[in-house]
């Protein structure tokens, strides 16, 4: 029988598992996991300290993982605000010219808070 790591919550039999506390002379007062319906060899059993030292590496290694996900989420969430910003300066950019072109502005055009810029200084992008 293949326990894996950590805790175990169910026997291969299917049997949610129980806690109980050792009372041999070899190991008093000690707890562990069992098969919640049966004993024996075929059938879960493993001691909570050693279960709880398995889970707590366990967790450790998802947390780890997790950082570093997180870490490349806002690193790609920087990347995407940087490209956000250059697409906006474009499309601003792109309306001038527009203005421009159709309404033969030649070198100069109003934006939206009324200031007369030169095309050449507000966009220098395209």
């Amino acid at each position: 029988m293949d326990l894996g790591r950590g805790i175990p919550r169910r026997c291969d039999c299917g049997a949610a598992t129980i806690v109980l506390t050792s009372s041999t002379a070899r190991n008093p007062g000690r707890r562990f996991y069992r098969c919640g319906a049966i004993s024996g060899q075929n059938h879960v059993f493993k001691w909570v300290d050693e279960a709880h030292e398995e889970e707590f590496v366990v967790m450790a290694n998802k947390l780890a993982t997790m950082e570093q996900d997180l870490a490349d989420i806002k690193s790609d969430l920087a990347d995407m605000k940087n490209d956000i910003s250059e697409i906006v300066a474009l499309i601003e950019c792109l309306r001038v010219k527009y203005y421009v072109v159709v309404y033969d502005f030649s070198n100069y055009v109003v934006v939206n808070d009324g200031s007369v810029v030169v095309v050449s200084d507000f966009c220098d992008v395209v």
